[in-house]
């Protein structure tokens, strides 16, 4: 898909069901306020991206170039997909959005050259969450973690005037490269700059990779 905006659904901008397989691309598309309904049976939100994993052989994600913005209570983008990969993207949650960028699955996630900011107004601390949903134990493919030459931007220490924004939740619960119980998944953060974050004296919410 290139060149393409959805915005103000109540449901996900951009939606993939566990029938994709190959690569699915989205090339300077552009999904905005998105979100606010829920799943009937989980109460779950929506997103501004909700792509599910390849059930029928591997997927492959692309985001590259465009925006997404100011997702209502769910993420900027949610991708299950066995590999993720997002460059040159805007994410901006300027709303209530709760994580930046998902990767709940786990598999290989390819984050570069983004603009992250995070608003005071966020339902969430973390700006980029992989593996939650499979614990402590990495998934297949072999994960692989490499976030790298991005901006992260908070307009507050908190989002809630009490709990902090961070850059990384890895796994949950929370691990990080280096630290206690870590997993041995390949993970390379580098070369980001991050705006506004303060001291949590909380190491998982202090890491800032290399």
């Amino acid at each position: 898909m290139r060149d393409f905006t959805t915005s103000k659904n109540q449901g996900n901008g951009f939606f993939s069901t566990g029938t994709c397989a190959g690569t699915l691309s989205f090339i300077n598309c552009v999904s905005a306020n998105n979100g606010g309904g829920q799943y009937e049976d989980s109460g779950d939100p929506m997103h501004n991206y909700y792509l599910n994993a390849g059930l029928n052989g591997p997927l492959t994600v692309v985001i590259q170039g465009g925006e997404s913005i100011g997702a209502v209570y769910g993420h900027l983008i949610k991708c299950r997909a066995q590999i993720t990969k997002i460059t040159g993207v805007e994410l901006d949650d300027t709303g209530t959005a709760s994580f930046c960028i998902d990767a709940p699955n786990g598999g290989q996630l390819f984050v570069s050259k983004c603009n992250i900011t995070r608003s005071t107004k966020a339902d969430n601390g973390p700006c980029i969450a992989f593996g939650e949903e499979i614990g402590t134990v990495p998934a297949n493919p072999s994960p692989l973690i490499q976030i790298e030459n991005n901006t992260l931007t908070v307009g507050a220490p908190t989002w809630d005037g009490t709990h902090p924004f961070f850059p990384f939740m890895l796994f949950y619960p929370p691990i990080y490269p280096g630290g206690p119980g870590w997993n041995g998944t390949a993970c390379t953060v580098t070369g980001n700059v991050f705006n506004g974050f303060e001291t949590t004296n909380v190491p998982y919410m202090d890491w800032r990779g290399t």
